[in-house]
């Protein structure tokens, strides 16, 4: 199953960008930086219930996922 921790490794959510435009979803990264305790709550429910069912939304097959590159660090 999905695990809870695994949502916080690596703290994404803290490295968020802020001033930054908003997503397809219009959600300001300032917003979800406030509500992180929520929206992985929310989340972690969300992909418990795909787990079990073995279906997604549509919404979250049809995601663009942005692809993010590491720098080597000096």
């Amino acid at each position: 199953l999905p695990c809870m921790v695994g949502l916080d490794e690596p703290p994404i959510i803290d490295n968020l960008s802020s001033g930054k435009a908003s997503g397809l979803d219009a959600i300001s990264p300032e917003l979800i930086k406030i509500g992180k305790e929520i929206l992985r709550d929310g989340l972690h429910k969300l992909l418990l219930e795909c787990w079990e069912t073995g279906d997604a939304p549509k919404e979250m097959r049809d995601c663009e996922i942005p692809q993010y590159t590491r720098t080597k660090e000096v």
